[in-house]
């Protein structure tokens, strides 16, 4: 990510205009409160946001309001102004009370004693009175300009998902305040995560609260992977082009460690319940960023959509700030159970490869030659085999398999994404030194399944389409 956390800085070399954009809210309203804010001053984009926690005097509930966390959200962005030696501020807000309040009203409240024209004393004082004085303590200007909310104004659309994050934190009972600053032509902008490039399948699947262990005998990390087609609805069924995979790394993924531990948390009782990850969107950069420094901080369950079962409140899928989907109930489990069959026999088989243990019938080819250019040269990188395009979609592939105990030649046609992982996960893997085996073992006398195994720096995983992988002799 571009961004990165900073500490609070003395003042600089000043600058002359900048705009900031400031949000607030409540969730419920009122509850526990958010505010956020985003401008960019000279060139550096920021992006600060906290949470906001207000208490009824004598109790423990939470009351916080939209209009108290607009105060603080426009509070937030002259105090970052300041700091930063700005000479003329505009802070944009999306609340008209704010906006009305402090340019017409705030004079006769002051002038009133804090009341306002009806008698009736003004809400929020001490929040009025903490912008008032960090407007009047301001060495420069500061201007007020009104922005229509959700509008696809995308400075306030940042400020309003910092504000989002942070009632979010708040609500886990998290109250750190966040200063983000990155360069003008790289905010928003992320690298490809430095996730294990093994993980290619766009799902994960896992179990809260498992019986099983989800380490090897040796403590390698087991993650069962795949792809089951758009509908979840279809998990287990038997699909030709459904993909299985099974990857075994030396060490956790600590993006997918951290979502396992929270789904535990929203799963109560120890309950067994079978997810589905989604990490497509996991792998996102902006999501794989925020939960490797944040962890779940500023994750969510998911809403119950109108009509859907149980009513009201929430589900136990996670999404991110942005309700981008991340995990999926898969609820009823119905023909998830045939998926969990199929990914334990190729764990089962993956680390008997690992540790030579294959039964009778099984066959190994090295098949890395075909893939990759092996260096010739001491210290010279691996290179994707330049032959194999992005228009390649399936690859011939020369095999050995067992008939009646004898080793027999053949070529087989194998799908990239399906058979073998895809050409982009191959191609990230051509630095970890990979090695590639295509395995076989006999179904009948008539024929013979397959599968496709990886080694290499970090870990191994194992690629099968088991509902088509069977080739006819």
């Amino acid at each position: 990510m571009s961004d990165k956390k900073v500490e609070e800085k003395d003042k600089v070399k000043s600058v002359k205009e900048a705009t900031i954009f400031s949000d607030g809210g409540a969730k419920p309203n009122p509850g526990i409160g958010g505010w956020g804010i985003h401008g960019n001053i000279g060139g550096t984009v920021y992006d600060s946001w906290g949470s906001i926690i207000l208490k009824a005097e004598g109790s423990d509930e939470h009351i916080a309001t939209n209009n108290v966390a607009e105060l603080v959200a426009a509070t937030e962005g002259v105090k970052l102004a300041a700091a930063k030696n700005v000479e003329v501020v505009t802070i944009k807000t999306d609340s008209k009370y704010v906006l009305d309040s402090f340019t017409k009203y705030v004079p006769g409240w002051i002038k009133r004693g804090w009341v306002k024209r009806d008698g009736e004393p003004v809400r929020n004082k001490s929040y009025w009175q903490e912008l008032i004085s960090t407007v009047n303590d301001y060495e420069g200007k500061v201007k007020w300009e009104w922005v229509k909310g959700h509008s696809g104004n995308k400075g306030n659309e940042f400020a309003d998902r910092g504000a989002s994050m942070g009632i979010i934190g708040g609500q886990k009972g998290e109250h750190t305040r966040f200063l983000l600053e990155s360069p003008v032509n790289k905010h928003n902008t992320f690298k490809t995560p430095p996730y294990h490039k093994l993980l290619s399948a766009p799902r994960w699947y896992f179990a809260s609260h498992p019986d099983a262990s989800i380490l090897t005998e040796d403590g390698k990390y087991v993650y069962h992977c795949g792809s089951h087609g758009k509908l979840d609805e279809l998990i287990g069924k038997k699909i030709s082009d459904t993909i299985h995979s099974v990857v075994i790394l030396d060490e956790p993924e600590p993006v997918l460690e951290s979502i396992r531990t929270y789904q535990n948390i929203l799963v109560a009782n120890k309950e067994t319940s079978i997810f589905i990850g989604r990490l497509d969107n996991i792998f996102n950069g902006r999501v794989f960023n925020d939960v490797k420094d944040n962890a779940f901080l500023h994750l969510k369950p998911r809403p119950k959509s109108r009509g859907e079962l149980g009513g009201t409140g929430n589900t136990r899928d996670i999404e991110n700030v942005d309700e981008l989907p991340l995990t999926i109930e898969c609820k009823p489990p119905r023909l998830v159970f045939n998926l969990i069959d199929t990914l334990a026999l190729l764990e089962i088989q993956l680390n008997e490869f690992r540790h030579d243990n294959l039964g009778d019938g099984y066959v190994v080819t090295d098949v890395t030659e075909l893939l990759y250019d092996t260096p010739i040269k001491v210290n010279a990188k691996t290179t994707f085999n330049k032959a194999i395009s992005v228009s390649t979609k399936s690859i011939d592939v020369p095999i050995k398999y067992s008939a009646d105990g004898i080793e027999k030649d053949i070529s087989i046609c194998m799908t990239l994404g399906v058979d073998l992982p895809t050409r982009n996960a191959l191609s990230g893997i051509s630095k970890l030194n990979p090695k590639v085996f295509v395995m076989t073992w006999p179904e009948s006398k008539h024929g013979f399944r397959c599968a496709s195994i990886i080694k290499c720096d970090g870990g191994i995983g194992i690629w099968a389409a088991a509902h088509s992988n069977l080739r006819v002799i």
